[in-house]
């Protein structure tokens, strides 16, 4: 799949392909003979390698096989889906540090401590621009409208990605577990459309493999929201970034297991009861919807994570 790439020259399918094909290793991992696993990599770097001609594009692709191996081996053991998600998710940051090592050699030359601090030094430049531009974009319509002056937009920005500082390790794990979770998504179709019956021999609810958040996660989100009500003005500001860190790192589980929880009592009833919810908060509660809705979520994720043993989970401990 990443041959796609470069035979059409749209490098921005690379990830995407790359993706996929890393699911495919998955599956070819779980069921087929180990060394397929090692022969797959290379295949794929050699066809890269002869098709675009360049060595460090060709090696690209191998920087998100890591995940699929790692949610192979996985399956094979018949994990859980909670227990493959953070594998998967070590996975990729693994593919993304081997990622930096190519990056490095391919714009230093050689790969030794200097040359990967000044490649460090220019991608955190880089992104640093990136990231200010984007929010400095953003904030300008509002500030305009309020005849702010261009320096205080700008000390703003500045002030505001600083504090933002503190979640950047929370808002790394939050975007790997939901890759990982789509990962495991589409590895888990391609698994269950090889052998049905080696699927459903996998642990989770009535038969599927299905994402379960530990019992252990809700305590902390439940612990850092409570800590974040009762503290409030009185948090200095590292104090409620790491709250929110530690939150932002866990939502997305919290999330998916409210999700499944509505769409399961959904179908019992056709969904009508809560198309009229959602009817009545629309119009009651327009200007504060996402903040009413992001907690409805959150209280009927952590109550759906306490009662998942509750419903046929004999064997998930994800």
């Amino acid at each position: 799949m990443p041959l796609v790439t470069f035979f059409t020259r749209t490098w921005e399918s690379l990830v995407v392909t790359s993706l996929l094909s890393s699911a495919a290793l998955a599956v070819i991992t779980a069921s087929l003979p180990v060394w397929t696993t090692a022969a797959v990599p290379l295949a794929v770097f050699g066809l890269c390698l002869l098709v675009g001609g360049d060595l460090y594009l060709a090696m690209l692709p191998l920087v998100l096989l890591p995940a699929g191996i790692a949610t192979g081996v996985c399956i094979r053991k018949k994990r859980t889906r909670g227990f493959t998600v953070g594998i998967s998710s070590f996975g990729l940051i693994v593919g993304g540090f081997l990622g930096f090592l190519i990056i490095t050699w391919a714009g230093c030359g050689t790969v030794n401590v200097t040359a990967m601090r000044l490649c460090y030094n220019e991608l955190y430049r880089y992104f640093t621009e990136v990231v200010f531009d984007s929010v400095y974009a953003s904030l300008k319509n509002a500030f305009d409208s309020y005849g702010y002056e261009e320096g205080y937009l700008e000390a703003y920005t500045a002030s505001f990605l600083k504090s933002f500082r503190p979640m950047f390790f929370g808002t790394v794990i939050f975007t790997c577990n939901a890759v990982a979770y789509a990962f495991t998504a589409v590895s888990g179709r391609l698994y269950k459309m090889l052998d049905v019956s080696k699927f459903k021999s996998l642990p989770g609810i009535d038969g599927k493999w299905e994402f379960v958040l530990t019992k252990s996660s809700a305590v902390v989100f439940t612990v850092c929201y409570v800590c974040l009500f009762i503290g409030g003005d009185s948090l200095a500001l590292p104090e409620t970034s790491a709250f929110y860190a530690v939150m932002l790192a866990i939502v997305g589980g919290v999330y998916v297991m409210a999700f499944r929880s509505i769409r399961s009592r959904s179908k019992l009833t056709g969904g009508v009861d809560l198309i009229v919810i959602c009817i009545v908060l629309f119009i009651f509660f327009q200007s504060s919807l996402m903040d009413i809705i992001s907690l409805m979520l959150v209280v009927i994720g952590i109550s759906a994570t306490f009662k998942s043993n509750k419903k046929g989970d004999k064997h998930e401990k994800a």
